[in-house]
């Protein structure tokens, strides 16, 4: 198990979480994973990594480096119609209030409630002030 946050100074939420996609790729093929199942709530990242729509282009040439490392891997990409992660929300959290690039090998204390909501399939709900 391994989690990362980063501060990549991103103000498009596609832009951003497709460079955490092909980040996380890259880490898991660095980390010796061959097989990965990405479950993304944005429908046009799935649709980048399906190849029915095309990459920003300023992610391109990291891009072409994903999918030279996806064609050594099992990768399988399926669209979520939720926030299906708030491990993931908290980490993105954590990257933009820290500013720095963390990488964990553990969990961080942090996402213990996180974590286990979602192991355990409870929903998590967000409330918001009006």
């Amino acid at each position: 198990m391994g989690c990362f946050a980063s501060y990549f100074h991103i103000q498009n939420s596609i832009y951003a979480k497709l460079l955490a996609v092909i980040m996380a790729v890259l880490i898991a093929h660095d980390n010796g994973w061959r097989s990965i199942w990405l479950e993304c709530d944005s429908k046009v990242v799935v649709d980048i990594f399906d190849g029915s729509k095309s990459v920003p282009w300023r992610l391109s040439n990291l891009m072409n480096k994903c999918n030279s490392t996806l064609s050594s891997m099992n990768f399988k990409v399926t669209h979520i119609f939720r926030q299906g992660n708030a491990c993931a929300d908290k980490l993105a959290t954590y990257g933009v209030s820290s500013k720095v690039d963390t990488w964990w090998n553990y969990m961080p204390n942090f996402l213990y409630e996180d974590f286990y909501r979602n192991r355990n399939l409870l929903p998590n709900y967000r409330f918001r002030n009006l």
